[in-house]
C-alpha cells in the first residue's frame, strides 16, 4: 500500500462539513459565547444548585439540514457549573425561536462548505475492498487500526491528514459535521450509528463535541482534553 493509495482512499471517504469562523466569509450560522436574549446566562433564584450558566455556542438548524444531521431547531450547549464544584453540559433544541429570529451579543460566526478529510481509523474501518486485502496481507481486521500506526506509510498518511483535516486548519472556531477524531480516553472509533453533529475548537481546551445516536437523535456532549 502506498501513501498515494492511501489518501486516494481517504478522498474516497471525505464528508462534507461547514467550517464556522469570525471571518465574515460565509453566510451567518452561528453565536459564540455572550448571552442570549431569549435565554440569559442568570442563575434563577430557585435554581439552588447552580452557581453559574454559560451559553458557549448556538449554530443554525439550516446547517444541520443540509448535511443530514438533526434539524428540527437551533443547537445551543451551554455549561453549567453546580455549587458543589462539578461541572455539567446541556445540549438545548427549542423549536423556537428559529435561528434567524435570536439575538446574541456573543461573536457571530460564518458558515463556509468545506470537506472533511478522514483519519486513519476511518479508512482502516470503511475504505475498499483493497485496504481489506492490505490488512489481511498484515494478518489484521479492519478494526485493529491501533495495530498499524508504526508503519511509515501510515505516518506519512497520518501527517497528510493534519494537513487536509478541517480540525488542523487553524481556520475554524467550530466545525459542523464531518469526520470525528480518536481522542487518548478513547477505547475504539465511534461506529457510523454515532454522528459528530459538532466540533468547538475555540478557546480549547476542552474541545466539546456534539453526538447524535440513535433513531431519536438523542444529543450528548463530550468535554475532550489533549
Amino acid at each position: 500500500m502506498t501513501l498515494d493509495e492511501l489518501i486516494a482512499e481517504g478522498e474516497s471517504l471525505v464528508r462534507p462539513c461547514f467550517l464556522l469562523t469570525g471571518a465574515p466569509s460565509g453566510r451567518l450560522g452561528g453565536f459564540w459565547g455572550g448571552e442570549r436574549q431569549d435565554k440569559h446566562n442568570a442563575v434563577p433564584p430557585a435554581a439552588v444548585a447552580l452557581e453559574s450558566l454559560r451559553h458557549i455556542i448556538t449554530i443554525d438548524q439550516t446547517l444541520l439540514g443540509e448535511l443530514n444531521l438533526p434539524s428540527a431547531a437551533p443547537l445551543s450547549v451551554f455549561e453549567i457549573k453546580l455549587v458543589d464544584g462539578n461541572e455539567r453540559y446541556s445540549v438545548e433544541r427549542n423549536p423556537l425561536p428559529l435561528f434567524e429570529k435570536i439575538s446574541c451579543t456573543g461573536d457571530p460566526l460564518y458558515a463556509v462548505p468545506a470537506e472533511s478529510f478522514p483519519p486513519i481509523e476511518a479508512v482502516c474501518l470503511y475504505g475498499s475492498a483493497r485496504i481489506g486485502e492490505w490488512l489481511r496481507d498484515l494478518d489484521l481486521a479492519r478494526h485493529q487500526y491501533d495495530c498499524i500506526f508504526r508503519l511509515p506509510v501510515v505516518q506519512d498518511y497520518m501527517d497528510a491528514d493534519t494537513r487536509l483535516a478541517p480540525f488542523y486548519s487553524g481556520k475554524a472556531d467550530a466545525i459542523v459535521g464531518g469526520w470525528h477524531m480518536m481522542w487518548p480516553e478513547d477505547d475504539f472509533f465511534m461506529p457510523l450509528e454515532m454522528r459528530l453533529v459538532l466540533t468547538t475548537i475555540r478557546d480549547a481546551e476542552p474541545y466539546y463535541e456534539i453526538w447524535a445516536a440513535g433513531a431519536v437523535n438523542n444529543l450528548s456532549v463530550k468535554a475532550r482534553i489533549t
